[in-house]
This record gives structure tokens, sequence and C-alpha cells, in this order.
């Protein structure tokens, strides 16, 4: 993680020096982190380095939906979710997920973390 991250994140409780890095969109880089031991969260990190946000959920019901993100006007945005889902859920992999968006095309760029890639690039 960026010193610039950690200097702005690192107050939140989040455990910043356990990130793993998930994959990359057009614009940004996301990284796996926790806080707690009850939160699963997303870091995102812009091009030149610079945070860009950190958004969590729990993680009793994570495989339900993931946790999905994204900036302001929508341009890019980036979902992580469960590799297997949970039986019964219609949230069953990436796979089953990486579909056309009104937005854009969700491409699975790890197993578990899709990118939309807007319609226009």
């Amino acid at each position: 993680m960026p010193d610039t991250f950690i200097a702005t994140f690192g107050p939140t409780a989040a455990d910043l020096t356990n990130a793993r890095f998930l994959g990359a969109g057009p614009n940004a880089r996301y990284f796996a982190v926790t806080r707690g031991s009850d939160k699963i969260c997303i870091a995102t990190v812009g091009k030149a380095a610079e945070p860009l946000g950190l958004s969590c959920t729990n993680v009793r019901g994570f495989e339900g939906y993931g946790l999905r993100v994204g900036n302001d006007d929508h341009s890019e945005q980036a979902w992580l979710i469960s590799p297997r889902g949970i039986a019964g859920n219609t949230l069953k992999s990436a796979d089953a997920v990486a579909a056309t968006s009104k937005g854009g095309q969700w491409k699975q760029v790890a197993s578990s973390l899709l990118v939309l890639e807007p319609s226009n690039q």
C-alpha cells in the first residue's frame, strides 16, 4: 500500500499492513484488507498512488452479495465476491455475474474480483 493511503486510512482501524492486491481497472488498483474480526474491506488506490477510498462490509453475509465499490460518476467500479458463493444463492461465482451491464461490461480480473469496463473504452 502506498504511504499516502496508510496515512489517510490508518486511523480507520483497518489492517493495512496485511493488504492483498486483488486486481486493477482502467483507473485504480484494488486491495483487500480487514477491519477487526468482522469486516472485509476494499482499499482503492488511484494510478498516481493517491488514496481513493476504503469501503467495508460485514464478513457475515458477504457471500450473499460481496462488496461493490465505485467512484462518484460510476466510471470506475469493482465488485469483490466470493468465488464459490453459497448454496441456493443466485451469486454462485464470478462467472455468474460477469454479464453485460447498462454501463459497460463486467470483466473478471481475478477469481473473486470483477471490474466494470465502461462501454466507451
